[in-house]
Order: C-alpha cells, then sequence, then structure tokens
C-alpha cells in the first residue's frame, strides 16, 4: 500500500488500472432530473468516472420515441453511444406502456461483464431492475456503482459498492 492510498487518495497508476463500463438509462434519470427543473450533466458524470479510471464503454439507453435528431449527435460527441431502445408491441401493434430500456441494458451490460479486463459496471439509474445485472457482475468480479439521485431502488442500493449523487445542471438553450 503507498501513501496516497493510506491517504484515502487514489494514485495514478490504480487509476490507470480500472477499466469501466458505463450505462445510462437516459429516460429514468432525464425523469428524475426533470423534478428539479434540471437536467443530466453528462460532462461531470464522464469527469467523475474518469477519476476511477479508463471508461472503455459508454452507453446511453433512449427509448426509440425519444431520440431527437439533436441528441445522438450531442451523446457522440461527449464519447458515448446511443442505443436507440424500440417500444415494446403487443400482438395487435398496440403499444405496450413499457419500453425496452431496461431489457436492452441489461442485455449488453451483461454481455460486457463477461470481459476479463472490466474492473467496474456503473450504473446510471434508481431503477430496481437493474438489481440482477449488478449482482451478475459481482458475481464476476467487478465492482458496481450506481449513479442516482435520492429515488434510487432500496434493493439496488444494497447491491453496489457505492453510490454517487447524480450530477444535474440547469438546462441550456438546446435542452441538454
Amino acid at each position: 500500500m503507498n501513501l496516497w492510498q493510506k491517504l484515502g487518495l487514489k494514485s495514478e497508476s490504480a487509476e490507470k488500472k480500472n477499466r469501466l463500463a458505463v450505462l445510462v438509462d437516459y429516460e429514468n434519470v432525464s425523469r428524475e432530473a426533470a423534478l428539479e427543473g434540471k437536467v443530466l450533466d453528462f460532462d461531470k458524470l464522464l469527469n467523475e468516472c474518469l477519476q476511477v479510471g479508463f471508461i472503455d464503454f459508454a452507453f446511453v439507453f433512449v427509448p426509440s420515441h425519444l431520440v431527437s435528431y439533436r441528441l445522438p449527435e450531442y451523446i457522440y460527441n461527449k464519447g458515448a453511444y446511443i442505443v436507440s431502445c424500440p417500444s415494446a408491441y403487443k400482438e395487435n401493434t398496440e403499444l405496450k406502456e413499457k419500453d425496452r430500456v431496461d431489457t436492452i441494458m441489461t442485455e449488453v451490460g451483461s454481455k460486457l461483464i463477461e470481459r476479463s479486463d472490466l474492473t467496474h459496471v456503473v450504473i446510471v439509474s434508481h431503477d430496481g431492475d437493474f438489481v440482477r445485472l449488478a449482482n451478475r457482475a459481482k458475481f464476476h468480479g467487478k465492482k458496481i456503482i450506481a449513479v442516482a439521485g435520492e429515488h434510487i431502488s432500496f434493493l439496488l442500493k444494497q447491491v453496489v459498492d457505492i453510490v454517487y449523487s447524480l450530477p444535474l445542471k440547469e438546462k441550456n438553450g438546446n435542452g441538454y
């Protein structure tokens, strides 16, 4: 253990060994931010993740009906990839209330945690539907970080290693 670790500070070499997959449930965190009249501060979110280690993967999962012409470019320019998630339809093509964001985010997350080089999974959501993903990641030896507001699921909070507060900012002219 070096001096920085004894003092509770991260050493640069320790940070470089950590490799992260960041999974963002866009609608979930946007809804929570909107309750305060704010939006997700994506720059601050990524910078906080970079304090932990390298970001190998950053995916933002968005219901397809919320994908506007500006959102994909905004997310891509921040260094993340947007995943447009279609809504679930019944047999008679009636739109269901629930989109497939949680399902698709869990599927992608499950594939990523099988990578032996990843050390951390960052779940940006307060949704309890990600408890199973968090447990599976733990079974693969990954550290789990949740980034959520005060409405985080009790079960998700119990499973993760650490909870960071959802970074919010005032809306700017383009809504982001």
